[in-house]
């Protein structure tokens, strides 16, 4: 996978001035620190009735990610068509996600935890 993706708008957004259009973004892999400053763009959530494990996105703290990552303010990032925010959004996700499934290092499970069955291996 790149460390980097290319967006181009839907609909062009403006930079620092009204003159300075923005038509694509260059969104970059995010560091650890820029995690921790902006915060986990991800919450999971659990049903305490179903069991089962959903996971939401943290608008606030993605936002800030986003912006950071590609090297714009956050209020250009506010003002992307929903269709761009989506794309942007779903791009720093596949960051997120595409090492787990290379390395799962993170398993999420309705199974509870105990004493590992005959037959099972640990990895």
């Amino acid at each position: 996978m790149s460390d980097t993706v290319e967006i181009n708008l839907v609909k062009p957004t403006h930079g620092f001035d009204a003159s300075q259009e923005i038509t694509k973004l260059t969104l970059r892999r995010p560091t650890g620190k820029e995690i921790l400053a902006c915060g986990y763009p991800f919450v999971l959530v659990r049903d305490g009735n179903l069991g089962t494990v959903s996971e939401r996105v943290d608008v606030k703290a993605m936002t800030s990610l986003a912006a950071a990552c590609c090297g714009v303010l956050t209020s250009s990032i506010e003002r992307l068509d929903a269709v761009d925010i989506y794309e942007l959004f779903e791009s720093i996700r596949i960051f997120f996600h595409y090492g787990l499934r290379k390395k799962s290092s993170v398993i999420i499970s309705n199974v509870p935890a105990g004493p590992a069955t005959q037959g099972s291996s640990s990895v």
